[in-house]
């Protein structure tokens, strides 16, 4: 699989099932305002929590949720040695990605590249945030259309990229749906990850390690390859054991029209496709 977010090897995966924990992660948050009271001039005076200095980063930022999650002893593949990783979603925007239950549409791809821009500025922000706080802060770039050579990546491993859907699994965010794909339980599959190392002291989501599809086949029935193989994800479990990566990989190298984009599976999650009904 993924690592516990759907690319390579697990490493350090964390046993937590998702139940009815998935809401109630404390850094599985959407945008929220926290209060800043100076009762004193003391507490005027004094640096605001780190953890508050993340929400200040992000939360209005164009962030739709955000969460923190423990490393492993052992580094992520392609992730830095630090103890944190803060995982940052940007939503899609439903009017995008929407109608390419139809099929591909350029639209969705422009949407796409847009969300990795908000991503990667997030990032950069709450690093320099972080660092001005004496911490370290390592900020890694949204993936898009890892390749080796000139095809695409079977995995993010192989592409040697960090595999961002790992950290979002493990601050309880989310799960791996059926086609490998990352659903949020707010946003479906809707949005964008990004991730931020760092050694700041933050506290932690509860880490969610099997999927939160149940019977729904929806992606799996959608896909025009049928590269799904309708498995309920349960970390550390190989990719090639929801996906034909390979089938899912050619698919999207054929829609050149759409950025090398498919979606598909993307579009037709229910999770998703409740942001249609406001």
């Amino acid at each position: 699989m993924i690592g516990p977010g759907g690319n390579g090897p697990a490493a350090g995966v964390q046993s937590r099932r998702l139940g009815s924990r998935v809401d109630r992660s404390p850094s599985a948050r959407a945008p929220r305002a926290i209060p800043h009271a100076a009762n004193s001039k003391e507490d005027h005076d004094s640096p605001p929590p780190l953890i508050e200095v993340v929400a200040g980063c992000l939360e209005g930022a164009g962030v739709a949720q955000w969460g923190v999650a423990a490393c492993p002893d052992e580094p992520w593949p392609y992730g830095p040695a630090l103890p944190r990783a803060v995982s940052i979603g940007v939503a899609l925007a439903p009017e995008a990605i929407g109608p390419v239950e139809a099929g591909p549409t350029p639209t969705y791809f422009a949407e796409y590249r847009r969300a990795n821009d908000v991503l990667w500025e997030s990032a950069q922000r709450l690093a320099t945030a972080l660092e001005s706080h004496g911490a370290t802060a390592v900020p890694l770039r949204p993936t898009i259309g890892p390749t080796v050579g000139d095809k695409q990546a079977v995995d993010m491993t192989a592409a040697g990229v960090f595999a961002h859907k790992t950290a979002a699994t493990q601050a309880g965010l989310g799960w791996i749906g059926k086609t490998a794909i990352f659903v949020s339980p707010r946003l479906g599959p809707w949005l964008r990850l990004a991730t931020v190392f760092t050694d700041a002291d933050l506290p932690t989501g509860e880490p969610i390690t099997e999927g939160g599809c149940a019977k729904c086949r929806r992606c799996v029935d959608a896909c025009p390859v049928g590269a799904g193989r309708d498995t309920q994800w349960l970390a550390g479990m190989p990719r090639a054991e929801l996906l034909d990566v390979v089938a899912c990989m050619d698919e999207n190298e054929r829609h050149v029209e759409a950025g090398g984009l498919c979606g598909i599976c993307v579009s037709v999650c229910p999770f998703g496709r409740r942001l249609l009904r406001g």
